[in-house]
C-alpha cells in the first residue's frame, strides 16, 4: 500500500484553530521599565552600616522619653535610714585642749595633726546602718599641702606689700595690683574649697570602700567666675541657678566606690522663694529670711540627688537652721573659741538627724574606686583660711 510522502503529510489541511494561531502575530519582547531618575538613589543597595543606623533611628523615634534619675520618685514602702552620731563632748573637748596646747608650743604647726585627730574622732563616731566611717588622712599630708600652697600663693601676697613699702607713691599701680589680688584670691577660694572636698572624700571610707571626687578645680573655678558675672548682670536673679549648677558639678563628680551620684535641678523652682526672701523679706527681717531660703535650697538639692537605687531627703526648716547657725556663732565668739568642739558636735548631729536615705542598695556589687587621689591635702584652703574641719 502506497503511503504519502512526508511533504504531503506536512502540507495537509489543518483545522481553524491552528490556522488562527498561525496567523496571529507573535508577541515581541516585553518593554523594559525605566526607573525615574529621582528614585534611583533610593532603590540602591544599602550598606549594613546604613541599615543599622536607620534601625537605630527608628527605635529612638519609637522609644518613649526616659525620665531622669532625679525625676523618679522612691517607692512608698521603701525603707528609710538615718545617720547616727555617738560622739561625747567631754572626749572631743580633751582632744581640742591638747591640740590647743601643742599649737602654742609649736607656733601653730601642730594644727595639721590636731585637725586630723578631730576628724578621725568625728568620722569614727558617725555610723550608717551600724557601720562607722573611717578617716585615713594624716597630718603630714596636710602640712605638705600647706607648704606647697605657701610656695605658690605666697608671692601674690608679698607683691602688694612690696609695692606699698618700696613704691608708696605709685597709687595707680597699687590700686590695679590690689584689684587683681582680690579677684585672684576670690577665684582661688573656689578652687581651694573644691580641692579640700576632694581630699576629704578621698580619705573617707565606709565598709572598706573609699569615696572620691573627680572633676577639675580649674573648671569649677571658671564656672564660679562666669556665674558671678551673670549674677551681677541680672541683679542677683541668677543666684539660684548658679548654686544648683555648682551643686550639680560637685555631686555628679562625687563617688562612692566605683559608682557616682547623680543630680539634676532647675533654679526656676527656687526663684520665687529667692525673690521673696531676699528682695521682700530680707530688709524686713534683717537678713534672717536667708535661713528660710537656704533650708529650702538644701531640701531641694537633697530631693534631686540619687545614688543608684538610693534617694535622699532633708527635712530641716529655716527656723531649725537658724537655731543651729546663730547660737553656734555666738558660742564661739563669747567663749573665745573654747566652745568650738561643742559646735562641731551640734553640726554633725543636726545633719544626722535631718538627712534621710531612702531605699536599699546592694553594696557587695560596688567595687573599690580606682581613680587617682591627691597625694597631699587642702593646703590652699588652709592658707586662705577656708579649710574648716
Amino acid at each position: 500500500m502506497d503511503s504519502q510522502p512526508p511533504t504531503a503529510r506536512n502540507s495537509a489541511p489543518r483545522n481553524a484553530g491552528e490556522r488562527a494561531e498561525e496567523e496571529s502575530p507573535k508577541p515581541g519582547p516585553r518593554p523594559r521599565m525605566v526607573e525615574p531618575e529621582g528614585n534611583r538613589e533610593r532603590w540602591k543597595a544599602k550598606s549594613p552600616e546604613q541599615e543599622a543606623a536607620e534601625v537605630a533611628a527608628g527605635a529612638a523615634i519609637r522609644k518613649p522619653p526616659q525620665p531622669k534619675p532625679s525625676d523618679v520618685k522612691p517607692p512608698k514602702n521603701a525603707p528609710r535610714h538615718h545617720f547616727e552620731h555617738h560622739g561625747d563632748f567631754r572626749e572631743i573637748l580633751v582632744i581640742f585642749l591638747i591640740n590647743m596646747l601643742f599649737n602654742i608650743l609649736t607656733l601653730t604647726i601642730y594644727r595639721f595633726w590636731g585637725k586630723t585627730r578631730i576628724r578621725r574622732y568625728l568620722w569614727a563616731h558617725t555610723t550608717f546602718l551600724g557601720e562607722p566611717f573611717e578617716y585615713s588622712g594624716t597630718g603630714r599630708q596636710l602640712f605638705i599641702g600647706f607648704l606647697v600652697a605657701l610656695a605658690i600663693l605666697g608671692p601674690f601676697v608679698a607683691l602688694p606689700v612690696a609695692l606699698y613699702v618700696f613704691w608708696p607713691q605709685q597709687t595707680i599701680l597699687m590700686g590695679l595690683t590690689n584689684m587683681f589680688t582680690y579677684v585672684f584670691f576670690y577665684l582661688m577660694i573656689a578652687a581651694a574649697l573644691y580641692r579640700a572636698n576632694r581630699y576629704r572624700l578621698s580619705r573617707t571610707h565606709w565598709r572598706g570602700l573609699r569615696a572620691n571626687m573627680s572633676g577639675n578645680a580649674a573648671i569649677y573655678t571658671l564656672k564660679n567666675l562666669i556665674y558671678w558675672i551673670l549674677i551681677v548682670c541680672t541683679f542677683g536673679l541668677f543666684w539660684p541657678y548658679s548654686n544648683l549648677k555648682l551643686r550639680e558639678y560637685e555631686l555628679t563628680n562625687t563617688w562612692y566606690g566605683d559608682t557616682n551620684f547623680s543630680f539634676t535641678g532647675d533654679g526656676g523652682k527656687l526663684l520665687p522663694r529667692f525673690l521673696l526672701c531676699f528682695y521682700l523679706l530680707g530688709p524686713l527681717t534683717l537678713g534672717l529670711s536667708y535661713f528660710w531660703y537656704k533650708a529650702a535650697e538644701i531640701r531641694y538639692v537633697a530631693s534631686r540627688t540619687r545614688h543608684k537605687s538610693l534617694w535622699f531627703e532633708f527635712d530641716a526648716t529655716g527656723a531649725e537652721l537658724a537655731l543651729l547657725v546663730v547660737p553656734n556663732f555666738l558660742m564661739v565668739v563669747l567663749t573665745l573659741g573654747i566652745a568650738y568642739p561643742y559646735v562641731l558636735l551640734r553640726k554633725v548631729r543636726f545633719l544626722c538627724r535631718h538627712l534621710t536615705v531612702i531605699g536599699e542598695e546592694d553594696v557587695t556589687r560596688i567595687r573599690q574606686n580606682e581613680n587617682k587621689v591627691p597625694r597631699w591635702g587642702e593646703g590652699m584652703a588652709d592658707f586662705l583660711g577656708v579649710g574648716g574641719i
